[in-house]
């Protein structure tokens, strides 16, 4: 408890060093496919996504090995210079699950095992000016040892002890990690 609050305090400060950089972020947390009680989460997951009008669909894959993280240095892009989880956007017609496993396997070559649902979230980039729906997975399971492979999206990968995770940290996995990340 005492480690997340000091990194609580840590996230504030660069937070604000972060909305003095024209990238503020604004994160509204709710419940995935809340208007669809009759899906499963799993069943959900694997359906196609129907696209909403001016938002864009992303999916963050949570990887844990022994009580560690794994979290890529962005570069080249929206984010650049910060951490995060691994991930992407969704192709037209793809479900979370079909991206959360192209997304790791082309970035870092892992293959996921089962997928467990933890948070979706919407979040405003004002550097683009569009709202992102983004789905926080973990991965049950992984296959592979993770590598960069596509580095002019990715400086560096990293297993992090969760009371130690890396700052800058991408503002959608910030909130996630102060407000939703599981022990």
């Amino acid at each position: 408890m005492l480690g997340k609050f000091f990194y609580l305090i840590f996230a504030i400060v660069w937070l604000s060093s972060v909305a003095k950089a024209n990238f503020p972020p604004c994160a509204i947390s709710v419940p995935a496919y809340q208007s669809h009680s009759d899906l499963t989460i799993q069943g959900a997951l694997e359906t196609p996504l129907v696209p909403l009008a001016d938002v864009i669909d992303s999916v963050v894959v949570v990887l844990r090995s022994r009580g560690h993280f794994l979290m890529g240095l962005r570069t080249g892009g929206t984010g650049e210079g910060t951490w995060g989880f691994i991930g992407g956007k969704l192709d037209r017609g793809e479900s979370v699950d079909q991206a959360a496993r192209r997304e790791n396997f082309e970035e870092i070559g892992v293959g996921l095992g089962a997928l467990r649902w933890l948070h979706t979230s919407y979040d405003y980039r004002p550097e683009v000016g569009k709202w992102f729906r983004v789905f926080f997975l973990e991965a049950v399971s992984f296959e592979g040892t993770p590598k960069i492979l596509e580095p002019h999206k990715m400086l560096a990968l990293e297993w992090f002890n969760p009371y130690g995770l890396p700052l800058p940290m991408f503002p959608s996995n910030l909130d996630f990690v102060l407000n939703h990340l599981p022990d």
